[in-house]
């Protein structure tokens, strides 16, 4: 009877190491086939394939300059460098001007008629100076609205002075007239701008062009009536009072 009484016990006890060894067997079990994933198809699978980094990215043509110069000062040494690009709309040129180790300040930024940068040379009446072999600034065709406003009285046609304003167009309507370079603290400016007055082949005809950079800021020929009660004299509407030719580029 003692034997027919732990039969019972005996079982149970098999029964748990059964259980406890088909427990323990899971773990051993290979790791579950991952599902593949959904293939790509259409407009998703051609946008995976299209997909380019930006770098590679094909340059838009109204981006490329069809001409640079790099501006050097009266020492030589490089300090900037200008490039010319058509825009997209072929509505205008995009003017891009990087400069460097120049002083701190306003600075104007012309375009001259003769593509010559030589340190103390003449000009076309004789004067010396650096880089005036570059000329004037470039005209263009902008033609000058002379009217007078209504309202106000013509000014006098003859102000006190003895010189003679260069060219037909006053500044700032020429072609050549651009807005002023601000060099900042660490000595380099940038300057970018789109003008319609200028055209590639306004700027490569002949024997090009040239860039200057002046030692001070462009008045534009705006003198206030408080200051020249005749206006604006010829020195300002020719040069715009921006002082010295400091670095020069050809244009070609």
């Amino acid at each position: 009877m003692r034997t027919s009484a732990r039969w019972p016990a005996l079982l149970s006890l098999t029964l748990c190491a059964t259980l406890a060894l088909a427990a323990c067997g899971g773990d051993d079990d290979p790791d579950p086939t991952p599902e593949p994933e959904p293939e790509q198809t259409g407009a998703a699978a051609q946008e995976g394939t299209d997909r380019q980094p930006a770098d590679d990215d094909p340059a838009d043509p109204g981006d490329e300059p069809f001409a640079e110069t790099e501006l050097v000062d009266v020492a030589g040494n490089e300090v900037g460098r200008v490039s010319f690009a058509e825009t997209e709309d072929d509505e205008g040129v995009r003017v891009q001007v990087e400069a460097w180790d120049l002083g701190p300040g306003f600075r104007g930024v012309s375009i001259h008629e003769q593509g010559v940068c030589e340190v103390q040379s003449a000009n076309e009446w004789g004067q010396i100076g650096d880089f005036f072999s570059a000329g004037g600034s470039l005209e263009g065709e902008t033609e000058q609205d002379m009217d007078v406003i209504e309202g106000e009285g013509e000014l006098e046609t003859d102000p006190p002075q003895a010189a003679e304003a260069e060219g037909d167009v006053a500044h700032p309507d020429r072609a050549g007239s651009l807005p002023n370079l601000l060099i900042n603290e660490d000595e380099s400016g940038y300057l970018e701008v789109v003008t319609d007055r200028l055209s590639q082949e306004l700027l490569l005809e002949g024997e090009g062009r040239a860039v200057i950079i002046h030692s001070a800021p462009d008045n534009h020929g705006n003198v206030p009536p408080r200051y020249a009660p005749y206006g604006p004299d010829p020195e300002s509407l020719t040069t715009g009072d921006t002082g010295d030719r400091v670095a020069c580029g050809v244009v070609d």
